[in-house]
């Protein structure tokens, strides 16, 4: 899209409201200013996920890592860009953007399932780590904690069937 926009139409865009189209989900202000300059601005660490139309995984971090660790929790060893940036995020709306894209992968995975009867495709469901968000995907938190899609080579060809 930003191609499409800068090279091939340039002078023809529309900025779209950022807190519901590719939503980073955090605080749009610096030094008073919204980043499109204006005075005022909708809060996006507020905005309600159904009014969310596409998310960019960046300020909330990305759903694979199985990151939910606060910055601001006592316990948390884990460096800033691997933790919750609460400071500017809300963490229960970052982790309810996170659960939309495992409820993605676990309606792929049940469909999967059903089309090829391999129990291997629900393997990928037996984490228990902050289950509620992560829905199976995530054994403990971080990167490695991440339980990848299960399914024998054969099962990942027929991925393409499913979208026909």
């Amino acid at each position: 899209m930003a191609y499409y926009y800068d090279i091939r139409a340039p002078g023809t865009w529309l900025e779209l409201n950022n807190c519901r189209f590719n939503a980073v989900q955090a605080i749009v202000k610096k030094r008073g200013l919204c980043v499109n300059n204006q005075t005022s601005c909708e809060d996006c660490t507020m905005t309600n996920i159904e009014d969310i139309h596409s998310f960019h995984y960046t300020a909330c971090r990305k759903p694979w890592t199985c990151i939910s660790t606060s910055t601001k929790d006592p316990s948390n060893t884990y460096s800033r860009a691997n933790s919750m940036p609460v400071d500017i995020i809300n963490l229960e709306k970052c982790l309810a953007s996170r659960k939309v894209w495992h409820e993605y992968r676990l309606d792929l995975e049940s469909k999967l399932y059903a089309l090829t009867k391999d129990e291997s495709v629900l393997a990928g469901q037996s984490g228990e780590y902050k289950k509620e968000h992560f829905l199976g995907h995530c054994k403990e938190d971080q990167s490695q904690g991440y339980i990848r899609l299960g399914g024998s080579p054969e099962t990942m060809k027929r991925i393409p069937e499913l979208y026909l």
